[in-house]
């Protein structure tokens, strides 16, 4: 709660706030080097986060996942229409047969088998229990004989009970929609937590492009006082020891701006 009060208060009070971030792009036209410049304000910030960053990409496949993961659980309980069958199946061999007599006697066979089947399930979670009605044909071809033989079950019922195995389908019916509510409460707060990440990198960036602009203005304050003192000095109106403080302010001026602008383009 703290965060999202945060990034609402730190949403509102930027509606007019812009900041030029991105210094570091470049294009080349011809054969120049051009520097390109963006001011995002913290909204746009946000957005583009939310939008593009990896983190995000992350996170919506995980949810896209779960969605998946409960689109598919949804329709384990659903009345399954199954069509099976076996394609024409060419069987050459030769197989021992048991005379009357005791002997055994070789014979080539070669057949072509074709069958179908098809069934529909139904499963009863509060039980665990599995029902089903199908029906089969198949047709099987003698080539030495040249025969052809049908044979099917027109319609068959049964069921499958487990009588002391654990009963899957009960609990899960209990434990999926649960982790589902929580993957989509964890996208919800990753995708806030993304935006706050933006948001204080946003206004630590602001920082450090208000440092620097400080830094730049003490540094012109500090060249305007050497100035003045290289003047002074001329006239014999100034010590020595005051113009070296004021040259070593400048210097320390310098060092500042050469720090705070460094650390602006490792941040960025």
């Amino acid at each position: 709660m703290t965060k999202k009060l945060l990034v609402g208060i730190i949403t509102i009070f930027s509606v007019c706030l812009f900041v030029n971030i991105l210094k570091a792009q470049e294009k080349i036209v011809g054969k120049e080097v051009v520097n390109i410049k963006m001011n995002l304000s913290l909204q746009n910030v946000v957005d583009l986060a939310i939008a593009q960053s990896s983190a995000v990409k992350y996170v919506q496949n995980t949810n896209v996942n779960y969605f998946w993961r409960w689109k598919n659980f949804r329709k384990t309980f659903l009345p399954n229409l199954v069509v099976s069958g076996t394609l024409p199946s060419y069987n050459q061999s030769t197989i021992p047969v048991t005379q009357p007599d005791g002997s055994i006697e070789f014979k080539a066979v070669s057949n072509l088998l074709t069958s179908a089947n098809l069934s529909l399930n139904q499963a009863i979670p509060l039980t665990g229990t599995s029902i089903y009605a199908s029906t089969s044909a198949s047709r099987v071809q003698d080539n030495y004989k040249n025969q052809t033989t049908f044979s099917g079950n027109p319609i068959s019922f049964g069921f499958y009970q487990p009588i002391f195995a654990y009963n899957w389908m009960k609990w899960s019916k209990k434990t999926e929609p649960l982790i589902y509510n929580e993957s989509q409460k964890n996208f919800i707060q990753s995708i806030e937590e993304i935006a706050y990440a933006a948001t204080a990198r946003f206004f630590n960036y602001l920082r450090i492009q208000t440092d620097f602009k400080l830094a730049e203005s003490a540094l012109k304050n500090s060249n305007d006082n050497l100035r003045i003192a290289q003047t002074k000095q001329k006239l014999g109106q100034i010590s020595e020891n005051d113009f070296s403080r004021i040259e070593l302010s400048v210097e320390r001026s310098k060092s500042f701006k050469l720090g705070r602008n460094a650390t602006e383009k490792l941040r960025f």
